[in-house]
């Protein structure tokens, strides 16, 4: 089955959001997967890209959500800078 954009950046949201490791093996790397990983990485995402696999290697606290982090780091950005 051919690669999917539309797939590749909910995997990317996902891992992201995801506590611990993920990893994405065989995603389609477009001009617009490019801008997500970007984006995600602007709000706290650790997300590399090697050899066609991307990986995701999110830390947190206990008592911080994946979610509410995320959410959290993007509100606070604004006021910070």
């Amino acid at each position: 089955m051919p690669g999917s954009k539309s797939y590749t950046q909910r995997a990317l949201v996902l891992a992201a959001l995801a506590e611990g490791k993920s990893v994405l093996r065989n995603p389609l790397v477009a001009e617009d997967t490019s801008h997500l990983i970007a984006a995600l990485r602007l709000l706290g995402a650790d997300i590399l890209s090697r050899n066609g696999i991307f990986s995701s290697r999110n830390r947190r606290t206990p008592g911080q959500s994946g979610p509410g982090n995320l959410f959290r780091q993007q509100t606070a950005r604004p006021c910070v800078s």
